[in-house]
């Protein structure tokens, strides 16, 4: 007897978003996801630094101890998630969603085009929100906020934060949105980063 092929794995990968991913994906389909719940979950320490990744300042340009939540989504049979749901990535996406690991929800999406993937907080994240709110060390950033403003509401104060990228392990590179970049050096002079090839967002 062969083995049973979920047809649905040969249509692609697909990613329900939730957050920031439904305004980033506009024009993607709308998509409903059964059995979860969308909450304010996960936080990363800002006075930690991950190569890769990203840290927020003040507008004053100081380092707030803060810890800035995210939104996660968790189980619960008797609620819906509305979202969209867009074809990705999946590695790109897995190198920017430091709070999350992939988990699949086919099975939970309605109509799913494909086999469907979303991100889900991984325990140390949602452990670190939950210290923090204690500490009231929580916040959210006051641009994040206003992106999912019509999905959620703030349940933590919101401040106003900039979002810096920390250059890799090398030094060399910034990654956005997952996609890593070649980092300018902003001390040179306009010729000479010319000369020595780099391009990319400033940092």
């Amino acid at each position: 007897m062969g083995a049973v092929v979920d047809e649905r794995a040969e249509l692609g990968d697909f990613v329900f978003g939730y957050g920031s991913l439904v305004g980033e994906h506009a024009e993607a389909a709308p998509a409903v996801l059964r059995g979860w719940r969308r909450v304010w979950g996960v936080a990363m320490d800002n006075t930690v630094d991950i190569a890769g990744y990203k840290r927020y300042l003040a507008p004053d340009g100081s380092r707030p101890d803060v810890c800035v939540a995210f939104l996660d989504i968790e189980p619960d049979p008797d609620t819906s998630v509305t979202g969209v749901v867009f074809e990705a990535e999946l590695a790109q996406l897995d190198r920017r969603e430091h709070n999350y690991e992939r988990v699949e929800v086919t099975a939970d999406v309605l109509d799913a085009p494909g086999r469907v993937w979303t991100y889900a907080g991984r325990a140390d994240s949602r452990d670190r929100l939950r210290r923090a709110r204690a500490d009231g060390r929580a916040v959210i950033a006051k641009a994040y906020a206003r992106s999912v403003a019509d999905l959620i509401a703030p349940d933590l104060p919101v401040r106003e934060l900039r979002l810096v990228p920390i250059p890799t392990a090398d030094g060399r590179h910034i990654v956005i949105d997952g996609r890593k970049w070649r980092a300018t050096n902003p001390d040179l002079p306009e010729d000479e980063r010319g000369r020595l090839g780099e391009s990319g967002p400033k940092w």
